[in-house]
């Protein structure tokens, strides 16, 4: 009597340790799909969970390509080869003290390239133009914000449509629940 007790009580403890995991990984495999379909989250920051996240939605690990669009994983980016010549990529990596996002067109006939330093709400911080002979800080326009708003939104979108999935068990109440916008969009402070 005592066996069957013991039996019950380890697979009791077993089913509910699978449901735990099952239920965190289900919440971070498809943080995207969840974060899109909230309705407390900002839909105007999906590009940051999108790049942060990118990681957990690629098949392979290291760097995919789909068709004009590659990705890459660590140093999460995603490229854009608009011609032979010219690409775009919105990318973010470590900075100096937390996690930054950029996004840059790359010119490799005349080997340029322009970076926008992103702020974590995806706003223009710093220009700076890389050419063969010169660094420079480049003056902000008032379109150059506009142009990146467009550009890292359509780099996103192709991401969106092509490889976020709805879960098998949909814990978008669960999610809701436990959404914390600081965690997800990365702007705890060190």
């Amino acid at each position: 009597m005592k066996k069957q007790g013991n039996k019950k009580l380890i697979r009791t403890f077993l089913l509910l340790l699978a449901t735990v995991i099952y239920i965190f990984t289900n919440l971070s495999g498809h943080q995207i799909y969840y974060y899109i379909h909230s309705k407390k989250t900002d839909k105007n920051l999906t590009p940051i969970v999108v790049i942060y996240s990118l990681g957990e939605i690629m098949i392979k690990p290291k760097r995919e390509s789909d068709g004009r669009y590659h990705y890459t994983v660590p140093g999460n980016s995603i490229r854009y080869d608009y011609t032979k010549s010219i690409s775009y990529s919105y990318r973010n990596g470590e900075g100096i003290k937390r996690l930054h996002t950029s996004f840059s067109i790359s010119n490799h006939a005349n080997e340029t390239y322009i970076s926008y330093q992103l702020s974590p709400e995806l706003k223009i911080t710093n220009i700076v133009e890389f050419s063969p002979d010169k660094i420079h800080d480049v003056a902000q326009k008032p379109e150059d914000q506009a142009m990146v708003d467009r550009y890292v939104k359509q780099l996103t979108d192709h991401v969106l449509e092509t490889r976020v999935v709805p879960p098998l068990f949909n814990l978008q109440w669960l999610y809701d629940l436990t959404f914390d916008e600081k965690k997800v969009l990365h702007l705890e402070e060190d």
